[in-house]
């Protein structure tokens, strides 16, 4: 019920920009005015880091960036606790040792070494081989094993084929793509088991072009795209049912044809329930046509 308060500006122009930044330290609660971030144990447990730095190491990993110098930069927010350099970390998310070999802080494209970062504070981590967007790290002393709730990403639904133009350039395909998943948890990558092309799946066709041209353009991949495709689901609210008469001459002969389709919602609890129609459709007749008559069906209504 208290006043919203909007900015306005254009980061492209360079317009409202540092009234942001000023608004952010003006109205925003500092680290230490926040209550304890909850996290899960490794034992299932929930668990509270607080803003102290004499809390357990805890950290969120919200932004991976490859640099062609540096190799992957980990953005991270530093929950509790105080990180020195080069310092031992258990990635809880990936169970995997972790050892950063320097700790940065940025200011746009300009980056400082320090030699620790404490709750509170958002720095860089160099050296991270396995750590991912959304992923949780702590102390490599932490028995808790804590694990952040991190980020809930939802399942891609558009797809396209990539490929490149010459067997060469395979090899540097496959480091783009692992570069990017590690940087972006939305990107899905996937083999066609039928024709066996790569497919790239995400969360729209401007986020998929994004991708590809970030491939042509820093990792200097020509990457082929082909056909867009879109998974969707749709499901039924209530039953319904259609029925169709066809007649036709076969073999100088006149037959008549019935087809009934009746559809009722499945029942799958508070998710809609995923059934085959190759199991549920019955199609009854002569033994002649009855093949024939599903097979028809079949491709008209999926």
């Amino acid at each position: 019920g208290g006043p919203v308060v909007v900015l306005m500006g254009s980061a492209l122009k360079n317009k409202g920009v540092q009234m942001l930044m000023d608004a952010v330290t003006w109205l925003l609660p500092s680290p230490a005015d926040r209550p304890p971030v909850e996290a899960v144990a490794g034992d299932g447990k929930p668990v509270r880091r607080g803003p102290s730095k004499k809390e357990t190491f805890t950290a969120l990993a919200f932004k991976v960036v490859f640099d062609s110098h540096m190799g992957d930069l980990v953005y991270i927010r530093c929950y509790s606790g105080t990180l020195a350099a080069k310092a031992a970390l258990v990635n809880t998310s990936q169970d995997a040792k972790e050892r950063p070999t320097k700790i940065l802080r940025a200011a746009a494209d300009d980056y400082e070494e320090v030699q620790e970062a404490s709750a509170g504070d958002i720095c860089v981590l160099v050296g991270l081989k396995s750590t991912r967007t959304g992923d949780t790290l702590v102390a490599g002393g932490d028995r808790q094993r804590a694990r952040l709730v991190g980020l809930a990403v939802p399942p891609p639904v558009f797809f396209c084929g990539i490929e490149v133009e010459s067997a060469s350039e395979e090899k540097q395909l496959q480091f783009a793509l692992q570069c990017l998943l590690r940087e972006d948890p939305s990107l899905v990558v996937r083999e066609d088991e039928e024709t066996g092309v790569l497919q790239l799946g995400g969360m729209g066709e401007l986020h998929l072009e994004v991708v590809l041209e970030r491939m042509r353009r820093q990792f200097k991949v020509d990457v082929v795209k082909g056909r867009l495709q879109i998974t969707h689901r749709e499901g039924l609210t209530a039953g319904s049912e259609a029925t169709v008469a066809h007649e036709g001459v076969v073999s100088g002969k006149k037959h008549d044809a019935e087809v009934t389709v009746s559809m009722e919602p499945v029942a799958g609890g508070s998710e809609p329930a995923t059934v085959d129609a190759k199991d549920c459709l019955v199609v009854r007749g002569d033994e002649t046509f009855t093949g024939g008559g599903k097979q028809g069906t079949l491709e008209s209504v999926l």
